[in-house]
């Protein structure tokens, strides 16, 4: 089980990637032609139910096979008033159970195996903005370097 926290108004992204029992990084595919897993993944509070979505890491070669070897899943902070699409902005404060799965089928059935990647609780905290939208308020610097 895997917890995360975050504020409405603020993404949840994590990056996955699959192993193979010898350790080593599957390959997912190479979007668009090819896909070698796919994903579902969902956050449920009492009734409400908010899709994950998942988007493929650039292409690299790890022993000789160009693929994507990362996906992102992510609910996006705010989709701007699209009420269509998921957003973490709408999402209720409080916890969230996820759960992402995989299959090597888009569309599998009772014989097909599906896998839970991860899982675990998201933790939506209420968000607070209350420095208003003066310049003033704000104390911007550049972000300190690590060498």
């Amino acid at each position: 089980m895997t917890n995360y926290k975050f504020a409405q108004g603020e993404s949840f992204n994590i990056l996955i990637s699959i192993e193979n029992d010898e350790g080593k990084r599957e390959p997912l595919g190479n979007p668009p032609s090819s896909h070698n897993y796919f994903f579902h993944g969902t956050a449920k509070k009492g009734n409400e139910i908010v899709d994950i979505q998942f988007k493929y890491a650039p292409l690299t070669t790890e022993d000789g096979v160009e693929s994507a070897y990362f996906i992102n899943a992510y609910i996006p902070a705010d989709n701007n008033g699209d009420n269509t699409k998921p957003d973490t902005l709408g999402m209720e404060a409080g916890t969230w159970q996820y759960v992402i799965r995989e299959s090597a089928f888009q569309n599998p059935t009772g014989d097909n195996a599906v896998n839970i990647v991860i899982s675990g609780e998201l933790e939506v905290k209420a968000l607070i903005d209350d420095l208003g939208t003066d310049p003033e308020n704000f104390n911007f610097r550049p972000a300190e370097f690590n060498a």
